[in-house]
């Protein structure tokens, strides 16, 4: 009998952990388990064919918000084709208006909502037992048996759907150290959680802690193996300052000189305490990733006076009540910060009703299909989203990027445009002379930059010709690989 754990990745650099987890709950089941990745840009035909070729009986998809619409083509298709595969959904994606969701998707069998690891565990072993009666009686796995011992299962029982309750959830302490079963694989950005936050009656309960004997256990033996970069995916990883304190002093003391990490925090938990461990860092080891609030903004400059720590600051557009106007003294006060890297998001709708109500309220309009993301609201327009998107690719493009950090620092000195204002303008032209349908190689980058400095040559003699002696500069500094000159950006 044969199980597929799979899922389609954001990006193929990152490994992702849940479905280690289950490979690791099931490695002794007598399954014969195959755990298999593939990234949302791969062709679905070659998924398709792989599956089928696999002679699987079960294939069990990780579902995120980018990646539904695609997994469900793909399964569609499976169901289609009659190949006899009985599919398996979990996921973030999942746990919410699960049983709607199975009536609009006839080819969904079975969706564990919410925490997987326990439901998974209980549902394979009654699928085994199922799966062997059916054989022997040529019935339907999914209308045979027994499911309603399975804790979060929702399922097609008799021509209905229905859904088991959510019993009770083990401690973190009890789930599996993949790469006990697993190679670790060097290539990839290795995920590790240390902590979660649960759900309870449909609201965020409280943190449940990994211990630190186990965390320093596990992430030292991802050191001993020198992977390149760990992310921890905990949802705030400083959520216990002393607790996340000593875990930055336990990888400051066992630093291999190869291994980063990143972490997900709250700024304004961010204590004097922190800021003393967080010094003593080799530079580039610690990545912190947050989003950015205004009532944080003392924390933040701290941080990115630390030239030891790259900051990671998000500011998502599209918040209720907010306008253009708003969103471009917010992008000026988090560009005056000088985080290492400024990423501008855009508000994503989730299957909660009751949150869709609301935003209701607001005028809010989004896409179709997941990941549901905002088009327009009644404070800001599908315009202006779509100068924000123009705004977001050149910021991505050249200052997130490198190569042109110092040309940057010089034009905006020079011309005194504040910060939105300024890569507001730079998208224009980016856009205007349709470089944003080019090749972006350095080449054409540099071109661009050069071409935007020749715009302002009236009011400011001899910008364009300063601009290419910064950009000279840039260019000595920015490490390249290959013929094509792109930037060697591995992180």
């Amino acid at each position: 009998m044969r199980l597929l754990l799979t899922t389609l990745n954001k990006k193929n650099i990152y490994a992702n952990l849940t479905l280690k987890y289950l490979y690791c709950i099931v490695s002794n089941s007598g399954l014969d388990v195959t755990l298999k990745e593939y990234s949302t840009g791969d062709d679905l035909d070659f998924i398709f064919t792989e599956i089928v070729r696999g002679g699987y009986d079960l294939v069990y998809f990780d579902c995120f918000s980018w990646n539904i619409s695609r997994t469900g083509k793909l399964c569609r298709d499976l169901k289609n084709a009659e190949v006899g595969i009985d599919i398996l959904l979990g996921g973030p994606e999942t746990g919410v208006g699960t049983e709607g969701f199975m009536r609009e998707n006839p080819w969904v069998d079975f969706v564990i909502r919410g925490e997987c690891e326990k439901p998974f565990s209980q549902f394979v072993g009654e699928y085994v037992r199922i799966e062997n009666a059916r054989r022997e009686s040529g019935t339907v796995a999914s209308e045979e048996g027994n499911y309603d011992f399975v804790d979060s299962l929702t399922y097609r029982k008799n021509g209905k759907i229905v859904s088991t309750p959510g019993g009770s959830l083990p401690p973190m302490e009890n789930l599996p150290f993949p790469y006990t079963h697993l190679e670790v694989e060097q290539d990839k950005v290795i995920c590790y959680e240390s902590s979660r936050r649960r759900s309870v009656g449909g609201k965020q309960g409280p943190f449940k802690n990994m211990s630190f004997e186990r965390v320093c256990r596990d992430v030292g033996y991802l050191m001993y193996k020198e992977v390149r970069e760990v992310e921890f995916t905990d949802g705030n990883f400083n959520h216990n300052p002393a607790r996340a304190a000593n875990i930055w002093k336990y990888l400051i003391g066992k630093d291999n000189g190869v291994t980063d990490f990143t972490f997900r925090v709250s700024a304004s938990n961010l204590d004097d305490e922190a800021f003393r461990i967080l010094r003593k860092a080799r530079k580039g080891m610690f990545r912190l990733k947050m989003r950015f609030k205004e009532t944080s903004l003392p924390e933040l400059e701290r941080l990115a006076s630390m030239d030891n720590v790259e900051t990671c600051v998000s500011l998502t557009a599209g918040l209720p009540d907010e306008n253009y106007g708003d969103f471009a003294r917010s992008f000026d006060m988090l560009h005056g910060v000088e985080p290492t890297r400024l990423n501008i998001e855009f508000l994503k709708v989730t299957a909660d009703k009751e949150l869709k109500d609301v935003l209701r309220g607001y005028g809010y309009r989004y896409r179709q299909d997941a990941p549901h993301e905002v088009l327009a609201t009644d404070s800001m327009s599908a315009l202006d989203f779509v100068k924000l998107k123009m705004i977001k690719n050149v910021v991505d493009i050249f200052r997130n990027g490198k190569g042109f950090r110092k040309s940057l620092d010089f034009l905006m000195d020079e011309l005194g445009f504040g910060a939105f204002n300024f890569y507001q303008r730079l998208a224009d032209f980016y856009y205007g002379k349709g470089f944003h349908t080019m090749n972006r190689d350095m080449e054409k980058l540099y071109e661009a930059i050069c071409g935007f400095a020749e715009n302002f040559e009236e009011t400011s003699t001899g910008i364009a010709g300063r601009t290419k002696d910064f950009l000279t500069m840039d260019m000595l500094e920015t490490p390249v690989s290959g013929e094509s000159g792109k930037i060697d950006d591995n992180r």
